[in-house]
């Protein structure tokens, strides 16, 4: 059965707001840490730097989180994310071209000024999406029989036929369709649990057909 604390409560952003709610804040470091950490590697900051960055960039989230409104009429939480993330690589950049002897063509500043915004855009919100589905993915996984949760990824995921899949796992047709929008329907609560934007049901039914 579905955990219901998560379909309940306020989204995650909005229980950041209570800095007393340890357990929200641990959950939004443990989604968005790894996303800005691998963001900032492949923009090619070092790893020291990326680490340093990442604590700076999540500092800052908790001290914006205590006058936070959500209204996304004024834009995306992702998308506020994404400055925060490039002007503190920015920044690092910065620091780096002024220590004698360490500017050069591949520090991040300038990768950053090669590649268009259009693309670092584009990238972080494919990387974004793809974080929060895997990380909801791993959340709900034990909440399933070893069968549902096969024939979820046989017929989501992998794009096998529901013949294949019931074949596969000794279950009927019907059972893998079932089983499938079991785990999707769980799958897009969790995800709203943190960013209840309309884009993770596109991309979780765009992967889900079959």
């Amino acid at each position: 059965m579905a955990d219901q604390r998560y379909v309940t409560r306020p989204t995650l952003l909005l229980r950041l707001r209570d800095r007393e709610d340890q357990h929200s804040w641990t959950e939004f470091v443990e989604i968005y840490g790894p996303l800005i950490h691998r963001f900032a590697l492949s923009r090619g900051v070092p790893h020291h730097d990326a680490a340093d960055i990442t604590q700076d960039v999540l500092r800052n989230v908790s001290r914006a989180m205590q006058r936070f409104e959500y209204n996304p009429k004024k834009g995306s939480f992702r998308s506020w994310l994404f400055t925060a993330v490039r002007r503190e690589i920015g920044g690092a950049a910065e620091k780096q071209r002024r220590k004698p002897g360490t500017a050069g063509p591949d520090d991040a500043d300038a990768y950053l000024r090669q590649l268009p915004d259009e693309q670092d855009t584009f990238d972080w919100h494919g990387d974004y999406q793809r974080r929060l589905v895997s990380w909801a993915m791993a959340k709900i996984k034990a909440e399933f029989a070893e069968n549902t949760w096969g024939a979820f990824l046989a017929l989501g995921l992998e794009g096998k036929s529901a013949q294949e899949a019931s074949e596969a796992l000794g279950i009927t047709v019907g059972s893998a369709y079932v089983a499938k929008c079991r785990v999707l329907k769980r799958l897009t609560e969790m995800i709203r649990s943190v960013d209840d934007e309309e884009w993770e049901v596109d991309l979780i039914r765009s992967e889900g057909r079959g």
